[in-house]
């Protein structure tokens, strides 16, 4: 970031959870909501009965050609409500297409016909947000209220959209690249202490320590070199957020911001891009100005020796298209032993493989998550260098 990051203002942090997390989290209960207000009013129910009410008649055949195999507009209102809210028609559409041909209204060509309201993959990636976003504020209990919620009514057609419109604006702002609390959440997920201490020349303060800790934000250490020297383990630790702690929640939320901008049907209706690919290109840059990548040649051969590219796994989260991520094997496996670290059947310099990832996990391009003492799994992006 290239403004300075409060992170040990408690200020920051209660306006982090009352305004921008909880304008997140209304944004998300307020299209939830909606669906399920959704789901009251349409399911089962006979749509020619429906189509009366004129804002009904709209969410339902907004856009309508009438066309068999080409029903509705590329970017038509019923194609919204039934691609990002799943109000669909329950019968097949060209049943009534052919009715009207023959001449009836369509009220008439709808009489034996019913919706249904199918979950579709946009409201269960908020389902999911939402569960993590509730958990935040529990854990949080006295300490930050969370954000009160409200009733919504389906007063006109439009109201699907713009309450998803809000969501997205809300989404946006919580981004990393554009929230220096979200960042910092990103950044301290697991990072060398050498190059923490370098960014974040607080963060060690015993009062910033437990500030950091009062909101959920705790840090551990996660993987150390096997060394007896322990001036050495301690500097060359890695450490990185607790696991289920507030802030490791908030990172999953992010990753699935990213995944919702990610969504083709909502580029259909609005005027998103892939945020994710945004946020690396800009990071990338950032990381290649500050490494020597002659420097870590060999360590970067290694990370690609026998890689296998990390896309499948996280491509429902972060779709990488021109960036690839590598890592050491189909485990995604590393093993500390001694002074090394074992990627595959190679070993390369502790500190040397963690400085040349150091500007990468920092930057939420790369991580460690441990599974022993010893052992951890392990990431990078690279394609950038």
């Amino acid at each position: 970031m290239e403004v300075e990051i409060s992170y040990y203002e408690e200020s920051s942090w209660r306006r982090y959870f009352t305004v921008d997390l909880a304008e997140l989290y209304r944004s998300v209960r307020r299209v939830l909501r909606l669906r399920d207000e959704i789901a009251r009013t349409f399911e089962g129910k006979n749509m020619a009965d429906l189509i009366v009410n004129n804002v009904y008649r709209e969410m339902l055949f907004g856009g309508f050609k009438a066309i068999e195999d080409r029903a509705f507009s590329e970017n038509a209102l019923a194609r919204f409500y039934s691609e990002c809210f799943g109000l669909k028609i329950r019968e097949d559409i060209n049943r009534i297409i052919s009715r009207m041909r023959e001449g009836m209204p369509l009220e008439r060509a709808c009489e034996d016909v019913s919706c249904t309201v199918e979950e579709v993959p946009f409201i269960s990636m908020l389902r999911e947000i939402s569960t993590r976003l509730k958990t935040i504020y529990r854990i949080l209990e006295g300490i930050v209220e969370p954000p009160k919620g409200e009733e919504i009514e389906i007063s006109d057609s439009m109201i699907g959209v713009n309450v998803v419109r809000d969501f997205l604006n809300a989404c946006k702002r919580l981004l990393p690249l554009y929230n220096p609390m979200s960042f910092f959440i990103m950044s301290v997920y697991s990072v060398p202490l050498f190059y923490l201490r370098e960014e974040y020349p607080r963060i060690l303060e015993e009062e910033v320590q437990t500030l950091l800790k009062r909101f959920g934000i705790n840090l551990t250490t996660l993987i150390e070199p096997d060394i007896p020297d322990e001036r050495l383990r301690e500097e060359r630790r890695i450490i990185g957020l607790e696991k289920n702690c507030v802030g490791c929640l908030i990172r999953d939320v992010l990753l699935y911001l990213y995944q919702v901008f990610q969504q083709e049907n909502l580029k259909r209706f609005f005027e998103i891009d892939d945020e994710f690919m945004v946020y690396l290109r800009n990071y990338t840059q950032h990381v290649k100005e500050s490494l020597v990548i002659e420097r870590f040649d060999h360590i970067i051969k290694t990370i690609k020796r026998h890689s296998t590219s990390y896309y499948d796994k996280i491509k429902k989260r972060c779709e990488i298209s021109e960036l690839k991520a590598y890592t050491s094997n189909s485990y995604y496996r590393g093993k500390v032993i001694g002074g090394s670290v074992e990627i595959d059947d190679r070993r390369v310099n502790y500190t040397e493989f963690f400085a040349f990832l150091a500007p990468l996990m920092f930057s939420g391009l790369a991580y460690i998550e441990p599974v022993s003492e010893r052992e951890f799994e392990w990431t990078c992006i690279l394609g950038w260098e």
